[in-house]
């Protein structure tokens, strides 16, 4: 039970701090469910180093996919999974071109999160 409180907490912390986006990377963050539930927790965040990460609490062993998507549509990186309880995953996006990335979580098929990220040139 504290594992799952400290959880909770690690989650909205990381909710609240993916509010303050750097400039050009407004939340855009879309929820089809809740965000944060006793059922499934889901967290998209871009860091200022260009790290795109990925928190997904997923206690009922649902099928999960992370995925990232450039703004043509096309598929870049995918990831899934479906015994694991809590997955953190880190995709470094310095490499990419600039542009907006589409990132999104489904879950049992359907979208539950999608944020769009905005990585601009790094000299500035």
């Amino acid at each position: 039970m504290k594992t799952k409180i400290l959880t909770l907490a690690l989650l909205a912390l990381m909710m609240g701090l993916s509010l303050n986006t750097t400039a050009g990377n407004e939340d855009t963050t879309r929820v089809n469910g809740p965000a944060v539930s006793k059922e499934f927790c889901a967290c998209i965040h871009l860091y200022p180093d260009n790290i795109v990460k990925f928190l997904v609490e997923n206690p009922d062993n649902d099928k999960v996919k992370l995925r990232i998507y450039n703004e043509r549509g096309l598929l870049l990186y995918t990831y899934s999974f479906k015994k694991e309880s809590i997955v953190r995953i880190s995709f470094d996006i310095s490499g990419l071109s600039n542009g907006k990335y589409d990132c999104v979580i489904e879950r049992n098929r359907e979208e539950f999160a999608r944020k769009t990220i905005v990585k601009e040139n790094d000299n500035e």
